[in-house]
């Protein structure tokens, strides 16, 4: 089979998989649309804007990309906190490990959000799998992830004893490709919650008791994204077209300058292609790469600042990076 001709057929399988029309519609979910919602997270992925699903050979591949957990070289590990809009804190912690088999790479991350009134968490492992190393005779990548989702809600006393309690509990699966077009430029098609449910328990323990359980399923989303990376800089674009009728097509840009060899200097840009509200966001962020040759093993330490701007509210993030 010649190389276009297998390139053809692996994205239009990945298409045909990926059935917009084979999932719920936004209209049946449950009204909690901000359940798991899809913030972003990772100081790299948000200082450039978000796009970066084509750009994810690092400890975050299994959040952004698992195809990508392919190209990892190193053992890294992840850090980062924000309160995002400066309402809900959310933790996320991420790490990869380098040719587990056969230049197989895996990761996992965990996600906690929330409080005592409504919690939600987030596990999931991931691998990529270099298609040359099976016969591919493209420089492809596939991958896939799996998150185990919880939610726990109502624990607070303060609602006093009529107030709603609960808990959820399901997964997700994502899908994706990467192509490596050349040593500077990637290519990537991620299809997110691909499979999925989430199943609701409630209860109220007050002069009325009831309880009730029902099941949804999560909002699915598939991302083109291409990169482009030079010894100083790297430029990245991302395209998530709309696929239900109550969201729009969305366009993300970003772009990343090294300076010194160490200072990173990062801009980004998100907005919808459609609609009254944009839903505009611009991000900035800047990195500190140190190689380090003293401290037992560790070979890098990475330190990041985000800013997402917004006009409900800025939000900072901060984290760090270890690489051995």
């Amino acid at each position: 089979m010649k190389r276009a001709e297998f390139s053809a057929c692996v994205f239009t399988v990945a298409l045909m998989a990926f059935n917009p029309a084979a999932s719920l519609n936004a209209a049946d979910l449950s009204g909690r649309a901000g359940a798991f919602a899809d913030i972003g997270l990772g100081l790299r992925p948000l200082g450039m804007g978000g796009a970066y699903s084509a750009l994810a050979a690092d400890e975050n591949g299994a959040r952004w990309n698992p195809a990508m957990l392919a190209e990892v070289e190193d053992y890294l590990a992840g850090f980062s906190y924000v309160r995002q809009f400066n309402l809900i804190a959310y933790n996320y912690l991420a790490i990869a490990a380098p040719d587990v088999y056969k230049g197989i790479g895996a990761g996992a991350f965990v996600i906690d959000s929330g409080d005592e009134v409504y919690n939600e968490t987030t596990i999931g492992l991931g691998f990529g799998v270099p298609l040359e190393e099976f016969g591919s005779p493209l420089a492809l990548n596939a991958g896939a992830a799996l998150k185990i989702l919880s939610v726990d809600y109502g624990r607070d006393t303060e609602g006093g004893p009529d107030r709603v309690q609960g808990t959820a509990s399901g997964f997700g699966v994502d899908l994706a490709l990467q192509w490596r077009l050349s040593d500077e430029a990637s290519a990537a098609l991620v299809m997110r919650d691909l499979l999925n449910t989430l199943n609701w328990k409630r209860e109220i323990e007050g002069s009325q008791p009831s309880s009730g359980s029902y099941t949804e399923g999560l909002t699915r989303a598939i991302v083109f994204g291409f990169a482009y990376t030079l010894d100083v800089a790297a430029f990245s674009a991302e395209y998530k077209p709309g696929l239900y009728a109550d969201t729009n097509d969305r366009l993300t840009i970003g772009t990343e300058f090294t300076f010194w060899k160490a200072f990173k200097a990062r801009i980004g840009m998100a907005q919808d292609m459609a609609g009254a509200d944009r839903n505009r966001w611009v991000t900035f962020g800047m990195g500190l790469d140190l190689a380090m040759e003293f401290v037992g093993p560790i070979k890098q330490v990475k330190f990041g600042y985000s800013l997402l701007m917004h006009d409900i509210d800025s939000s900072p993030r901060v984290g760090l990076t270890l690489g051995w």
